[in-house]
Parts: C-alpha cells; structure tokens; sequence
C-alpha cells in the first residue's frame, strides 16, 4: 500500500469512528425516548400472574349511602382495597373520603365531573385530572398515583397527560357489571337479589392470579353480592391487595 493509499485508509477509518461516536448517544437517546413512550403509554389491567392475589377496586365514590356499607363488608373480612374517586364527590363528602383513607385503603383518581374523555379537549382532560388530584391531597395528604378513566374510555393523548401528571392508567381484567340500572316499576326485593346472583356469576366465573376486579359505589346489588364473592374467592385460596400492593409484586 502507498502512502497515497495509507492517507486514504486512515480517513475513511476516522470518519468511521467518528460517525460510530455521533451515532452511539442517538441511538441510545432513540432508545430512551421509546422507552419513556412506551411507559407512558402503558396501561396496567392485572398483575403478573405470578401469584393468586386479586385486588378489589371500587369507582364513582364516595358515597355515603354505599361506601359505608362496603367499607364495613371489607372490614368485616379484613380487606383493604382500592377506591378511584370522583373529585366532584370528594369535594360533597370529604370526611367519606377520610374514612377510606383512614381505613388503610389505596385512593385513586376517577377525574373531576366523571364525564368521558372523548368528550373533552385535552386541556380540559388535564384540570380534570389536576383537581381531582389536588383535593385528594389536601382532604387526605396523599398523592395519588392511579388513574381510570370513566368509562374506561382513553386514547394516545389522554395516556400521554396522565403520565405527565405522575398518574398510571390502571383498567381492570374483571368486569362485575354491577352498574345496572333498576327503573322505579322493577325495584322489587328479587330483583336485586337476581342482579346480585349476576354480578357474583361474572367475578367468580372469570376469577384468575392477578385479576383486577371492577365495582362501584352506587348499587345495592354490589351490596348484596360482595360478602359471597369475597368468601368465594378466599375459598378458592386467593389473597387480597390493594392496586399499590399488586404493583410491587409485577416483575
């Protein structure tokens, strides 16, 4: 090789190295920033699997007339469980949401008015957010780390806003359905009890490790079915845990 060839070789090798220099750290930002899109966007429905737990959530409170009863079914068996609040109901009940959170329950944010995301500009999604957030903090403390959105309804963007406001979307794997409405004509004493047959049928049939069970606060039939679906599960040899609980044990 001449030396004209050598002064060649030796650029072309230091343009490589220096293109492999520059292209590492982009790579590696690249990297990153799908990652941090990744975890924005991730929503939680269950725990891993790993170990037979479930944990009991409980929308749209509080609300006196139903979260009472509820809380002392779970009382009663030694649960604690997760409760995702409605700010507008929180600011109409603040010693109910106390209560839930002295109790040794986990709190999270169901927004402000309960009203669907698809409903709302993304700015109005965020002072939702934010004001459900903020009174919980200032009835209780406690910074709430959880979402779910009403209706369970979200897209890119919504999920985008919740991960900047610190919050994690948590879904659910089981859907009790127990949030049917009686019109005044059908409000007789078996109906409920059959609403409340329904609701157990649907928890118990599709029972599994880590499941995340949906209920609200607002219906007697989830009154009536709780204390059987309750001993049904722990008969089936689960556990029970709050969502904060179940996210620790996620590998």
């Amino acid at each position: 090789m001449n030396n004209l060839s050598r002064i060649f070789f030796l650029r072309f090798l230091i343009l490589v190295c220096v293109s492999i220099l520059i292209l590492i750290p982009l790579l590696a930002f690249a990297q990153d920033e799908e990652e941090g899109l990744e975890e924005a966007l991730r929503v939680y429905k269950h725990g891993d699997g790993g170990e037979k737990i479930v944990a009991l959530t409980f929308d749209d409170g509080p609300k006196p007339e139903f979260s009472n009863e509820v809380l002392d079914i779970l009382d009663r068996y030694g649960i604690k469980a997760t409760f995702f609040v409605v700010g507008k109901e929180v600011k109409a009940h603040p010693d109910m949401l106390m209560a839930i959170y002295q109790r040794g329950h986990d709190i999270g944010n169901h927004s402000y008015s309960h009203i669907s995301a698809k409903k709302l500009t993304l700015a109005e999604i965020a002072a939702e957010l934010k004001k459900t957030n903020a009174i919980i903090k200032q009835i209780t403390g406690l910074s709430t780390k959880y979402f779910r959105a009403p209706g369970g309804w979200y897209n890119i963007q919504v999920l985008q806003e919740v991960h900047r406001q610190g919050l994690k979307e948590i879904d659910w794997s089981i859907n009790s359905s127990d949030y049917t409405t009686i019109v005044d004509e059908f409000k007789v004493e078996m109906d409920y009890d059959d609403l409340a047959q329904k609701v157990y049928d649907r928890v118990i049939k599709k029972i599994h490790p880590g499941a995340v069970i949906l209920f609200h606060n607002g219906s007697i039939q989830t009154i009536r079915a709780l204390p059987r679906i309750i001993k049904a599960i722990k008969d089936k040899g689960y556990g029970f845990v709050t969502i904060s609980d179940m996210m620790r044990t996620k590998r």
